[in-house]
């Protein structure tokens, strides 16, 4: 999984002698660095490690009954070592435009199970598929219509594991509940002509560094704490910057474009519980407290 996307933003956050860093990247691979495959019980000792789906059914082939499965794995070598893991998403998208079958079909409520044991994606088949576990399986729930996406998909507990266990990262299956023809669960593989429809593993990730090597941009903060409002004080906004509020887990709560030359922005904060976040700007956050009245 060597393509990945650009970190979508930095979180210094300082402490008395430790800066500890927040970042986001993005795996999303395609034909040539996927790693994923169909497991399909109507061709027992075929290997479809090239297809364009990530599809998981109970169907019929000539009026006889047939499973089929698929394995996906995100390779996590991008990550730093020394990494907390605070949360990771998957988003698979429908498969509706490059070949005849059918989309998701009847009950098809699903599981993604971890996979453990190792695998080759030129080679595995349904008569060789490997074992899984059903500890911290993650359930995908009936489509709501046929060519439903199912984005941000709470991945977090399975790549913890991975992370931790780099020697037993094997991926995930995508397997369907039901044994009851028909239904099935059709989504976009790695070998996807269009990137956009690939999975899309999102891993957002916390690191500690010495204070001493972090660079600030200064922002005014204030009133701090605060009951109401927020006003930002910016220096150095000589292009368009984006501001980012996160909670103290690190989950996103607010993202605003600020334009070019703008030197003060109003934080509504009417919205957010009390509690402490951390604005970030330019790479640096800065810390505030939202309390009640």
């Amino acid at each position: 999984m060597k393509y990945l996307l650009p970190c979508l933003f930095a979180i210094s956050i300082p402490f008395t002698s430790i800066s500890q860093t927040i970042q986001q990247i993005t795996l999303r691979p395609g034909p040539d660095d996927g790693i994923d495959a169909g497991l399909f019980e109507h061709s027992v000792n075929s290997n479809f490690g090239n297809t364009n789906e990530f599809i998981t059914y109970e169907w019929t082939f000539g009026g006889t009954p047939s499973t089929g499965y698929s394995l996906l794995k995100f390779d996590l070598s991008a990550l730093p070592p020394n990494a907390t893991i605070l949360n990771a998403t998957l988003s698979l998208y429908y498969n509706g435009y490059q070949n005849s079958s059918a989309g998701h079909s009847g009950d098809n409520e699903s599981y993604l199970k971890r996979v453990i044991d190792d695998w080759s994606e030129s080679t595995v088949t349904w008569a060789n598929q490997p074992s899984v576990t059903a500890f911290d399986q993650v359930a995908l729930a009936k489509s709501i219509n046929t060519s439903q996406d199912y984005d941000a998909i709470n991945l977090t507990k399975f790549v913890k594991f991975w992370y931790n266990n780099p020697d037993e990262n094997y991926g995930m299956k995508l397997q369907i509940v039901k044994q009851d023809p028909a239904a099935s669960m059709k989504f976009c593989s790695s070998d996807a002509v269009d990137s956009i429809y690939r999975p899309k593993l999102v891993i957002l990730y916390q690191t500690s560094t010495s204070i001493s090597n972090v660079i600030k941009q200064p922002i005014t903060i204030s009133p701090n704490p605060t009951s109401g409002n927020v006003n930002i004080e910016l220096e150095n906004l000589t292009k368009d910057e984006t501001l980012v509020v996160v909670d103290i887990l690190g989950k996103v709560v607010l993202s605003k474009q600020l334009n070019e030359n703008v030197t003060k922005y109003e934080l509504q904060t009417s919205n957010l519980a009390d509690g402490s976040y951390y604005i970030v700007y330019k790479n640096s956050s800065y810390k505030f407290i939202k309390s009640g009245n």
